[in-house]
């Protein structure tokens, strides 16, 4: 009935995925009554956990009102200024139902707004299921990552650019080239599946300079990052983009994706815009996703994003210290809660997407197995999150857990007890 059990790329692994069938604050639960510690939390979606009270009860509270009529909304205006107070130059918000969607009308915004035809983007980059964005792909002659997916086609990636995330020099010379044609660059200010690889200060205030010089507009896509900060990742690293991609976390564990920015890139959306972009969706800015985002932005404070932060950073400075003890060669990569671990040779430092695809496959697979069988649920790339339901005594508890992972891949992998 389902394509290899599952409806969802990232959710396949070997032999099987777990089959989850519940999850409560920081734990889930899998068919076999088994129960894990959530590091993966829906891939950051879950910024507080699963079935949180708060979040539960702003979400049923529309449902006896309706939850999504073809009109405006009171939630939409309450949640799109949350948004905007949160974003640096942010004055509009568009909504659709995912982060992919966001991110293709991102670019759309900005091919109306300047005219013109080309993206750039990162090597390794991950903006969502559109082949326009592909994250491994160059075209128009620019170098390029692997071989493109069977069911691409060429002509959608005849308008994209590739550079190497955090090389500045690279960067510069591919937009350069695509000069006056260039319509956007799109950056993550922290590569997700690329490897949860921070971009440097330097990279990102070059990505901008060169979009303020070129007349480009700079799309910074934090449907993952958003949790880093309160303005987000670009808000850390000291660089706003003009249109921020979002997702994930502002939807309180419900579909969204949104665009902000100013009115004046925004206004292409507006019927008395003279380039009109037409955008529909019939769930965009549904009032299950408003209520319950609501609720989740208002959560996640300044203090809670620091608390969240600091734990994550002391849960990356133990894995290192737990790799370097166990004789395991590797890295671990990230910022505050997000981090990811990379095991292999040639991954001891990794600061771009192509270095993270040096891992060794095989130490990764004992790593995800190990991970599982110790009460882990994390992502098979070795990527982890966490929420701000995690106890002290749970972030204890998840340390010990993936120590004695990382042993028990270092005895079988490397013969040590």
């Amino acid at each position: 009935m389902l394509v290899d059990g599952n409806t969802r790329a990232l959710a396949n692994f070997p032999p099987h995925p777990l089959v989850l069938v519940a999850g409560q604050g920081p734990r889930v639960t899998d068919a076999d009554g088994n129960e894990y510690f959530d590091l993966l939390n829906n891939y950051t979606a879950l910024v507080h956990g699963n079935a949180h009270p708060e979040l539960s009860a702003a979400a049923s509270s529309v449902l006896a009102c309706g939850t999504v009529f073809p009109a405006p909304h009171p939630l939409q205006a309450r949640h799109a200024a949350l948004v905007c107070e949160r974003l640096s130059g942010a004055e509009s918000v568009r909504y659709t139902n995912s982060g992919t969607e966001a991110a293709m009308l991102a670019v759309r915004a900005a091919r109306a707004a300047t005219g013109r035809d080309l993206v750039a983007k990162a090597r390794w980059g991950y903006h969502g299921s559109w082949e326009g964005l592909s994250p491994n792909v160059g075209g128009g002659g620019e170098a390029a990552g692997e071989a493109p997916e069977p069911g691409i086609p060429g002509a959608a990636l005849e308008g994209l650019r590739v550079f190497e995330f955090n090389d500045t020099s690279d960067l510069e010379g591919v937009c350069r080239r695509a000069g006056s044609d260039l319509a956007a660059i799109v950056l993550e200010p922290m590569l997700g599946s690329g490897g949860a690889v921070p971009a440097t200060p330097e990279f990102m205030a070059a990505a901008r300079r060169l979009a303020d010089e070129l007349g480009a507009v700079l799309v910074v896509d934090e449907v993952q990052t958003f949790r880093l900060g309160f303005g987000g990742m670009q808000s850390v690293l000291g660089t706003t983009g003009d249109l921020t991609v979002l997702g994930k976390l502002i939807g309180g564990g419900f579909p969204i994706g949104a665009v902000a920015g100013p009115r004046h890139l925004l206004d292409v959306f507006s019927h008395s815009s003279p380039r009109h972009v037409k955008h529909s969706g019939t769930f965009n800015g549904n009032l299950v996703s408003m209520a319950a985002g609501i609720r989740a932005m208002e959560l996640l404070s300044p203090e809670a994003i620091s608390r969240l932060n600091t734990g994550g950073a002391a849960l990356a400075d133990s894995l290192r210290s737990a790799l370097s003890s166990c004789g395991l060669p590797g890295c671990v990569t990230g910022y505050g809660s997000m981090l990811n671990v990379h095991l292999g040779e040639a991954v001891a430092a990794v600061r771009s997407g192509s270095d993270a695809r040096g891992h060794d496959a095989r130490l990764m697979d004992l790593l995800h197995l190990a991970l599982l069988n110790d009460g882990i649920f994390a992502a098979p790339r070795g990527f982890l999150n966490t929420s701000t339901v995690l106890s002290d005594d749970d972030l204890a508890g998840v340390e010990a857990a993936v120590k004695q992972a990382f042993a028990n891949v270092a005895a079988e992998a490397l013969g040590r007890p």
